[in-house]
């Protein structure tokens, strides 16, 4: 073979395996939405210790079931596409990471959609605004507002609105002590490893109505945010149904039957 046609038969090679790499890759770009048809259900990421968000119940007949706000959206969510919802719990700092692996299908996790998870994901709508808050022990006259933050030692959990705040340098915490679950840092400030914790505004109500002989709650708000759910980024097709559902929920008044059923008027 001359070596014209022995150049000629490579390229033809080479063409062939990026069309057949063209063709495995284009099962990637999939949506969410027609793989869970598939599957018959959808995965849902959260970290259940944000209440009233998601949170485990344990009551009758529902010892260790995943409830709360999100969960209510998110089985919205698996309705409209006709499937099973299923639930990953898992620390708040893993579910971006997880997402974009594809080891989950969306994240409903009370999470605010900043720019630099947008790098990793897509967003919804955003469908609840909040705020940071500061949780100390009660009568700690040392810690009135935030300017008292200065020189403490501040928990808060790994990956959130509050462990960007609290690492702010106008706070000027002599240290801030990073926590997988929120409850963890709300048992580390009842144990006085911690000065106070940096958490979001209804769930840190929820934690200091658990804990009401010993925290208590500043009014002033540290900052604000939205949440939003969470999509594989390019995931138009998920985006729009989430959008979709949230809109459906507001105009029907179950949005607001839900915001007063978790306590979130």
């Amino acid at each position: 073979m001359s070596s014209k046609l022995i150049k000629t038969a490579a390229i033809i090679a080479l063409i062939s395996l990026f069309t057949i790499a063209l063709v495995g890759c284009g099962g990637s770009d999939k949506s969410v939405v027609d793989k869970a048809k598939e599957k018959g259900k959808i995965v849902m990421g959260t970290s259940a210790d944000f209440e009233p968000f998601e949170y485990i119940e344990i009551d009758e007949g529902k010892d260790g079931e995943i409830v709360g706000f999100d969960v209510d959206i998110a089985k919205a969510i698996a309705e409209k596409i006709g499937v099973e919802l299923e639930i990953k719990d898992m620390d708040f700092g893993g579910l971006i990471s997880a997402l974009s692996s594809g080891k989950l299908d969306f994240v409903a996790a009370g999470m605010t959609a900043d720019d630099e998870r947008r790098k990793s994901v897509d967003f919804s709508d955003p469908y609840y605004e909040a705020y940071q808050v500061i949780i100390k022990s009660k009568g700690n006259e040392e810690i009135m507002s935030k300017d008292d933050l200065k020189d403490k030692v501040i928990g808060v959990q790994l990956g959130t609105t509050g462990d960007e705040v609290a690492s702010e340098e106008e706070i000027g915490a002599k240290e801030v002590k990073r926590f997988d679950k929120a409850t963890a840092a709300i048992l580390a400030l009842n144990n006085g490893k911690i000065d106070a914790v940096v958490l979001d505004q209804a769930v840190a109500e929820a934690n200091v109505a658990q804990n009401e002989d010993s925290l208590e709650l500043l009014d002033e708000p540290l900052s604000e945010e939205v949440y939003s759910l969470a999509a594989p980024k390019g995931d138009e097709k998920l985006v729009e149904i989430m959008n979709q559902v949230l809109n459906e929920l507001k105009e029907s008044g179950e949005y607001d039957q839900l915001l007063k059923k978790y306590g979130l008027e």
